[in-house]
């Protein structure tokens, strides 16, 4: 009875939690940066993240407060 359930979990964990990098668009960085003061460097530093994120290297996120 053991081997079913897992082989059910194993199953189940493989086609719900996957590397799969979901990095932002051009159109989502262009968006982003829409209302910022400096929108060449904000866009030059997304697109740097981006690049690195898909060679695997570490990134700094940063988190902006939610305004209501």
């Amino acid at each position: 009875m053991k081997s079913p359930t897992k082989i059910i979990f194993i199953l189940f964990c493989s086609l719900f939690l996957n590397n799969k990098i979901d990095a932002l668009t051009n159109n989502e960085i262009f968006n982003l940066c829409r209302k910022d003061d400096n929108k060449k460097e904000c866009v030059r530093n997304l697109k740097i993240r981006r690049y690195n994120l898909y060679r695997g290297k570490p990134i700094e996120i940063p988190v902006k407060p939610f305004k209501k």
